[in-house]
């Protein structure tokens, strides 16, 4: 199975690519320079950081901590139909440790991002609270630009027509209201499709795990709540997430899930609408 559709597919995107080497910001940890080498000749990972590296079996259970076998079903359960081609990603190439620098963070205004918003059927208002317009380098050869999303640790989730993936270090995202209800998001944009939709006037809390191998991040911060809303994606790493978080909160926890059954997640959902 290819590695870097298995990434893609779990949200991870590449930085840049020289030659049979495809470099990544690491699943594994934090980092501010992409450490992270997949060998397309070999079909195999390596980061040089923690000196580890394997195949896609090896990969998927340093990622969820399962077994061998846990990994194969949990592979064989992925729709992995959309391809993915480096060549879609903005990137240009110029070394194998890329500079990177955030150029400058704006309003939203640049029209194509307001039609990927729209696209998505995303309410513009709603991204201009929580999202910014970020433009970018790498090597300082080339700016690109994205709607970003901030984390806790001051990273960026950054999407366009072209991109996704993340920008600095990879984090929760916390916005609180003084609630003591939390809803918590597997992504942004399923975040903003929750405040598209209005499902509720009340005040709330929420978390935006910004990749589900951030899970257990936000666990602490379950404990300050009555009442915990999951909105996790329809495949097997999002209902994972609902049962860690399950397990952690006991009667607490509310799966929403059932409110977008038959869809992929929340934003399928209003984008099926067509709101």
């Amino acid at each position: 199975m290819d590695l870097i559709k298995v990434l893609a597919s779990l949200n991870y995107f590449p930085t840049n690519q020289i030659k049979h080497d495809v470099w990544y910001f690491s699943p594994l940890r934090n980092e501010r320079t992409p450490s992270f080498k997949v060998c397309t000749k070999i079909n195999r990972w390596y980061d040089h950081a923690l000196g580890e590296g394997g195949d896609v079996i090896n990969l998927i259970v340093r990622l969820k901590n399962i077994t061998n076998g846990e990994a194969l079903k949990f592979l064989k359960e992925q729709n992995l139909t959309n391809s993915f081609s480096f060549q879609k990603q903005s990137f240009m190439v110029r070394s194998q440790n890329p500079s990177f620098k955030i150029k400058k963070l704006i309003k939203i205004q640049n029209p194509a991002l307001i039609g990927y918003l729209k696209s998505r059927k995303l309410d513009i208002n709603e991204a201009h609270k929580y999202c910014e317009e970020i433009y970018y380098t790498f090597d300082g050869v080339k700016t690109f630009f994205g709607i970003a999303f901030r984390n806790d640790c001051d990273g960026f989730e950054c999407r366009s027509k072209y991109f996704k993936g993340c920008l600095v270090n990879k984090n929760i995202t916390s916005i609180f209201n003084e609630s003591k209800t939390l809803c918590v998001f597997e992504s942004f944009t399923d975040f903003l499709s929750y405040r598209t939709l209005k499902l509720t006037e009340l005040k709330e809390d929420y978390v935006i795990l910004n990749s589900t191998n951030q899970i257990k991040k936000c666990l602490p911060l379950l404990d300050n709540y009555n009442v915990i809303k999951g909105y996790m994606d329809a495949d097997p790493s999002g209902k994972e997430c609902s049962k860690i978080i399950k397990e952690h909160c006991n009667n607490e926890f509310q799966d929403c899930s059932n409110l977008y059954a038959n869809y992929k997640d929340l934003n399928e959902y209003l984008m099926a609408l067509g709101k």
